[in-house]
């Protein structure tokens, strides 16, 4: 079953050397991709996401009249999530489930 004219981008703070980008985004790529959907990866360096702001106008562009997904890998870039609901990309943001844990293993009171 092929999805058609979908597109995903990942925004992570992370590339290939850290474990938890292998694990949920590399891993996701072939599966999508053999679905026929299109698949980008955007590097997001902390507290220069602004530095990012043309290549993902430039997908976003490339993907207007498309369905495109953006998932915000462990972070979330207010500037990047607005200018992608600008072009009317769907949201997603993938939390590290352990993120909830103190260090003594206690969890933090929600």
């Amino acid at each position: 079953m092929s999805v058609p004219d979908h597109k995903v981008v990942f925004i992570s703070r992370y590339d290939h050397n850290v474990a938890s980008f292998r694990f949920r985004v590399e891993k996701l790529l072939p599966l999508l991709r053999a679905q026929g959907i299109d698949t980008y990866t955007l590097h997001v360096r902390p507290y220069q996401d602004w530095r990012k702001i043309p290549d993902l106008l430039r997908l976003l562009r490339l993907s207007q009249g498309s369905s495109t997904t953006v998932v915000f890998q462990k972070m979330i870039s207010v500037s990047l999530a607005r200018i992608s609901r600008f072009y009317g990309a769907k949201l997603i943001t993938d939390w590290d489930d352990g993120g909830n844990q103190r260090i003594d293993g206690n969890p933090y009171p929600l």
